[in-house]
């Protein structure tokens, strides 16, 4: 090119450059420039020929720039470039001397590049951060890359899997190093398949594998282990592994089914040995109350009454015990009608001396309970005839449907319920007034009908009456 401005051979070249081609003086006056370079700096060409570099400046970059290109004759930096719209755009500039009073640049947009690196530097340091955080924390780490090659361990994996990570990271892929480390596992086989079911799930994984650790003492302890995918990224396909323990977990939960356990036997206890014995001294009772004089005949029932409420109060714990036993499952549709009507018969034979009303028609639904719906009325109709201190004692019964739900209510003509007792009687701990009841029964209806999905509370009576008004109501089954 002899001539930078003139229509040399390579002048077509130059001006269909996608990069800003400049050509400035000695006084660093603008003598050529192309179509690119005027669109970098976003001035025309003729008003470009008609300035300096001076005017394309922020902070005398530009110009401490030429200033050594014009010392040197070549200069190879970044800086910076304004333009007519008052924008900084971060350039590369490449500049040689041309000839004797004139030189030559290569201008290049790097803002695309910058706004990459500073996204790079920024996720490099989350990158650093998380690792950071991954090294102190109690949580063991590997992060596979797509070939499942271990690129990053936490400082805890050499506490929990007995490994250097110097002597893991790069060097061999994970399912070589879960075989050296398989010794350390109480059962190596199921550890394999744990590892080799969360590769072939590209999903969240999480499994149990117990660990005992290495050497003399041989403590047990036991690691969760659990995987994650990489969706994107340098390591997209690969995935994260993490362990921790919870061994104090795992101890808790095998505390519990132990007094689980302990509960169980309780129950059969109460079910069987105390039962029978409560039945013979019944039985007993009976047959000396026809052998006693009238001065004794008082004592005979005081037993017997005693016995009675100790039989029930029996049933009362083993049914509790039974509810805190099960595990919450499906619920059914059971028959309202019959359950009921079977509780209500019982009363009428055991309670003589009580007056007992049903003043509806119980419709026959069904309701969404389990077989121990039917210790709900049992306790409930139990409540109104034990803790009735009435000559006579009442107690009615009503059934009403509504959309969706039953409301079964119990009245009786006691003494009530204190406004400060209508929702701490539901509590275990809970006795009605002075009686020498446990507050069980209650207990257990509350939380038998809450499991069903419906509610349960007590209200006093509207008709100006002594007593309490016990209300069940459930959940409608859908059939």
């Amino acid at each position: 090119m002899a001539n930078a401005s003139g229509e040399g051979p390579y002048r077509s070249y130059i001006e269909n450059a996608p990069i800003g081609v400049f050509v400035v003086d000695t006084e660093g006056a603008y003598v050529d420039v192309n179509a690119a370079g005027c669109e970098l700096s976003g001035y025309g060409r003729a008003e470009l020929l008609s300035m300096s570099v001076s005017d394309l400046t922020l902070d005398g970059a530009l110009r401490d720039a030429f200033h050594e290109l014009r010392a040197t004759g070549r200069v190879q930096t970044e800086t910076q470039l304004l333009r007519s719209d008052g924008q900084v755009v971060p350039i590369s500039l490449d500049a040689v001397a041309l000839d004797g009073d004139r030189f030559l640049a290569y201008c290049q947009d790097i803002s695309e590049r910058r706004t990459y690196e500073q996204r790079l530097e920024e996720s490099e340091a989350r990158y650093r951060s998380m690792a950071t955080a991954l090294d102190t924390s109690s949580v063991g780490t590997f992060v596979l890359d797509s070939d499942f090659c271990v690129v990053w361990a936490s400082e805890a994996i050499e506490r929990f899997l007995d490994v250097q990570r110097d002597d893991i990271v790069g060097a061999d892929k994970v399912d070589r190093i879960h075989a050296d480390i398989k010794h350390v596992f109480a059962e190596p086989d199921r550890f394999a398949e744990v590892v080799t079911a969360s590769y072939d799930d590209n999903s969240y994984v999480e499994s149990f594998a117990c660990h005992v650790t290495p050497g003399e003492r041989r403590e047990e302890r036991w690691l969760l282990h659990w995987s994650t995918p990489i969706e994107s990224g340098l390591y997209a396909g690969g995935r994260i592994e993490h362990y921790t323990d919870v061994t104090e977990r795992v101890r808790y939960e095998r505390s519990l089914e132990e007094q689980r356990d302990n509960l169980r036997v309780v129950n059969e206890v109460m079910r069987h040995d105390i039962r029978n014995d409560l039945q013979l001294i019944l039985a007993n009772a009976e047959f000396l109350s026809d052998h006693v004089d009238a001065a004794g005949r008082p004592h005979v029932e005081t037993i017997l009454a005693s016995a009675e409420e100790a039989v029930s109060l029996t049933r009362t714990a083993r049914e509790t015990a039974d509810m805190m036993l099960a595990t919450e499952g499906e619920h059914s549709a059971v028959g309202l009608r019959s359950v009921l009507e079977g509780e209500l018969d019982t009363v009428r034979e055991t309670n003589a001396d009580v007056v007992l009303t049903v003043e509806t028609t119980i419709p026959p639904v069904a309701v969404r309970a389990d077989d121990m719906l039917a210790s709900v009325f049992r306790n409930l109709l139990q409540n109104a005839v034990q803790h009735n201190d009435s000559d006579v004692p009442e107690v009615r019964v009503a059934v009403m449907e509504r959309p969706g739900i039953v409301a079964v209510r119990v009245v009786d003509n006691g003494l009530g319920i204190d406004d400060d007792r209508k929702e701490t009687i539901f509590g275990k701990d809970e006795k009605r007034l002075d009686s020498p009841g446990t507050g069980l029964g209650l207990y257990l209806v509350r939380t038998l009908v809450e499991r069903y999905g419906g509610r349960t509370w007590v209200e006093d009576r509207q008709d100006g009456e002594n007593g309490a008004v016990f209300v069940v109501e459930l959940p409608k089954a859908e059939l």
